[in-house]
């Protein structure tokens, strides 16, 4: 099987989320979406050129406050890419359920790894909202903000273990895909590769 015909087989198989893909199969059509995505960045840059970004600069001194503008060129994902993303994330999804079904595995497996990642992200950032001031007060009363500001201040030592808690998350997952499937039939429909061998 090659990229373009794993591709062809992942979008034709947009909604099917039951019965099983092999690793070849699964593994060329996320290669096939890799590739994809750069010829869609590529596009973006030269149909629409980079995203220009312009902010205010406030900047006070003790002779007062100046103001200017600043300008950055963004080489990020334009229209092209945003379109592309949600077309692709359902037959990607389709495509893991299948293969952790090749595996033995039911889908939400992988559902549960995210799960785990939002919940010690959240937890982490959101557990942990704390009051700063801001430096200047006169600044702040510019810009129309109130002295303090809420910013998450999560302990170092909680970021090292969400760090390494979403790290393991993202390895187990890389694993249960890239394990050889059951050679038998299972529970979740005939085995894909020829023969059952």
């Amino acid at each position: 099987m090659t990229i373009v015909e794993a591709v062809k087989v992942g979008f034709r198989k947009y909604f099917v989320f039951s019965g099983r893909a092999t690793r070849e199969e699964f593994w060329k059509f996320i290669l096939g979406l890799f590739l994809i995505s750069i010829v869609v960045s590529v596009a973006d840059v030269i149909i629409f050129g980079p995203v220009t970004e312009t902010s205010l600069v406030v900047s006070t001194s003790s002779k007062g406050m100046s103001q200017s503008f600043q300008t950055k060129t963004l080489y990020g994902a334009g229209p092209i890419s945003n379109l592309f993303g949600p077309v692709v994330l359902i037959p990607w999804l389709a495509a893991i359920s299948r293969r952790l079904h090749d595996t033995g595995r039911a889908a939400w497996h992988l559902a549960l790894i995210a799960g785990v990642m939002i919940a010690l992200t959240s937890i982490t950032f959101f557990g942990f909202l704390t009051d700063v001031p801001i430096p200047d007060e006169i600044l702040a009363a510019n810009l129309g903000l109130s002295e303090t500001v809420r910013v998450p201040q999560p302990p170092g030592i909680l970021i090292i273990f969400l760090m390494l808690g979403c790290f393991g998350a993202v390895i187990l997952g890389i694993v249960w895909l890239a394990r050889d499937g059951e050679r038998k039939d299972n529970r979740y429909g005939p085995s894909p590769v020829e023969g059952g061998a």
